[in-house]
């Protein structure tokens, strides 16, 4: 599971000096590519326990300008039209794993409920 083994966001020291250097180094990799506008940095926690078969999908109203996330069965990947929008990179895997998702309705191309 792309959650598993992430600390809870209470034990999350916030962004310190410490955390800088990595912050510059990765901000100039996205200059070089020409990706600063494409992605940026997630500070990688949980706020409570995924089933195995669950991911975090995004639902947007647009018109009350909420952003609710929420988890769903893997299931539900195959049946909605998702759209992956943060990723983990880890040491063994060569492919970023997605770790949440977008929710856009069928027949449309905004992400909204």
């Amino acid at each position: 599971m792309v959650w598993t083994g992430l600390p809870s966001i209470d034990e999350m020291p916030p962004l310190s000096e410490s955390d800088q250097v990595v912050v510059d180094e990765i901000r100039q990799v996205l200059i070089k590519h020409g990706a600063l506008n494409r992605f940026g940095i997630n500070l990688l926690h949980s706020h409570f326990e995924l089933r195995g078969d669950e991911v975090l999908v995004e639902h947007v109203d647009r018109t009350a300008r909420t952003l609710t996330t929420r988890p769903l069965p893997v299931g539900e990947l195959r049946r909605r039209s998702l759209v992956p929008t943060a990723f983990r990179l880890d040491e063994t895997d060569e492919v970023p794993l997605a770790v949440q998702y977008c929710y856009r309705p069928p027949n449309s191309d905004l992400h909204a409920c």
